[in-house]
């Protein structure tokens, strides 16, 4: 029962699904019709159900509201649907692959979005519900967040059917047009392999060592690399890990190296169709250095206290020899936020914090004169080496991987021999001998590649492996 309105007019048929009163009599008059007509009651409030779901349903309304919407707007064709994977996403900011899909994506919706439609998976880092599905938005794009489970194998389990199941209901509701896998631990190859399954093109970016190696950076705990050889996939001796990879490797439309010396590296593992898709830095505001304040030349190291970044190779060096002119900033991933404490490596002042947010790593570049990046591992490209080229920052790194290619010698930066110390010692002893230079700015850097280059690069590929689908 309701009051008489235009409104309750519209929607109710008086006696057939409902009442409508105008006044206190009429209330009671149909109250008391209800209470004595069982059949009534019946009769009314199957009616009055029928009405609601045919009319008032949510695939009806559903349906109602896209119609509405489609006469507003005008005609244009579908959009590529485009499914986006990685490990993590903003506001998880962890690791540089990260920062290169959230680049890709946000340049991708900028230039590309009446082309794609956009749509992220990634993990929930700290999620309590193993296998929930988390929902969010975030520059304009949607993001589904699953928290993975805890795996015996940690970060290099390569399947897992559970993740499987979870995927694949995401891809059965976003009906994805081509996928987009970049760093893929804790989701699993298993993801890739849904794709394969359903037959939707998909690509695999090669950011660090998952694909090749039992270990994510490519070395193990003796510093050796240990690499798979997919050539010798039929023989017994072919792991187990690297057979459960394998299939979503040759699955794939395209694989992309995001250097050339990191495709080179995939080739002599095997896998021959590697194409080359390199990294782009950001669009960065101008870097304003400031002057160092001790008047000591301020090294840093910012990739994490990790040993495949190289970390032991700089205290090694620092305890070495004495050096007059030195400073060391060490950002450390495992400090929580706001931590700072402070050592002396040999006779030089350390100061060790915890990672700085993306939207500070202006005033951090700006408090540096020489980055030290001394990775033991093959990085696969270098974007902190390469922003703090452009920033005017002399960069030390190594002489394995892609991370020291834009480096001009004795111009930007050094390369090292990183198989000890010594070569690091050796630099940073020219460095102490000579502060005047170093605390001024380096040569002009060479050009460099950017974001918007990458992304161009990426939409002529995803149109290319449409194509060859459609064609098929």
């Amino acid at each position: 029962m309701v009051s008489d309105t235009t409104t309750h007019q519209e929607v109710i048929a008086d006696g057939e699904t409902g009442f409508l009163a105008s006044d206190t009599a009429g209330f009671i008059d149909a109250l008391d019709r209800l209470i004595t007509d069982d059949d009534l009651r019946t009769r009314v409030g199957a009616a009055a159900r029928e009405r609601v779901m045919r009319d008032y349903a949510v695939e009806t309304m559903g349906r109602a509201l896209r119609n509405a919407f489609d006469g507003l707007r005008p005609a244009m064709s579908r959009k590529t649907r485009l499914m986006v994977v990685n490990v993590f996403y903003p506001p998880q900011a962890i690791g540089g692959a990260t920062r290169v899909v959230y680049d890709n994506v946000r340049l991708l919706q900028e230039a590309y979005g009446d082309r794609y439609e956009i749509d992220v998976v990634c993990t929930l880092e700290g999620g309590t519900d193993p296998l929930s599905v988390t929902t969010y938005t975030e520059g304009g794009v949607r993001v589904w967040a699953i928290t993975a489970p805890v795996q015996p194998q940690g970060d290099m389990t390569a399947q897992d059917s559970r993740m499987a199941q979870v995927f694949e209901q995401l891809v059965e509701r976003l009906a994805p047009d081509l996928i987009h896998f970049h760093c893929i631990q804790r989701l699993t190859a298993a993801v890739a392999n849904v794709a394969r399954l359903r037959r939707i093109p998909y690509l695999i970016t090669l950011h660090d060592g998952w694909w090749i190696s039992p270990n994510q950076f490519i070395i193990d705990d003796r510093d050796r690399v240990k690499l798979y050889d997919y050539t010798r996939q039929d023989t017994e001796t072919f792991p187990a890990r690297a057979q459960a990879l394998a299939r979503p490797l040759q699955g794939a439309a395209r694989l992309l190296a995001v250097s050339e010396s990191f495709a080179e590296l995939h080739r002599a593992c095997g896998l021959e169709r590697i194409e080359v898709t390199e990294n782009g830095v950001s669009d960065l505001p101008t870097c304003t250095r400031l002057p160092s304040a001790s008047g000591r030349v301020r090294l840093a190291h910012i990739g994490g206290a990790s040993r495949h970044k190289g970390i032991h190779l700089v205290r090694n060096a620092l305890l070495a020899n004495p050096y007059e002119n030195l400073e060391l900033l060490l950002i450390d991933h495992s400090l929580t936020p706001g931590t700072v404490t402070h050592e002396t490596w040999g006779t030089t002042p350390v100061t060790r914090a915890a990672k700085v947010a993306q939207s500070d790593i202006l005033d951090l570049y700006a408090r540096i004169d020489v980055l030290l990046a001394p990775s033991i591992w093959p990085e696969s490209y270098g974007l902190v080496t390469r922003e703090a080229i452009a920033c005017g920052i002399w960069v030390v790194t190594s002489d394995r991987g892609a991370i020291g290619a834009d480096i001009t010698e004795g111009v930007t930066g050094h390369r090292v021999d990183v198989s000890s110390y010594q070569g690091l010692a050796d630099i940073l002893g020219r460095i102490d001998s000579d502060p005047g230079r170093y605390l001024g700015p380096p040569g002009a850097p060479p050009a460099t590649r950017q974001v918007r280059d990458q992304v161009d690069q990426l939409a002529t590929i995803y149109d290319t492996v449409l194509a060859e689908r459609r064609a098929r």
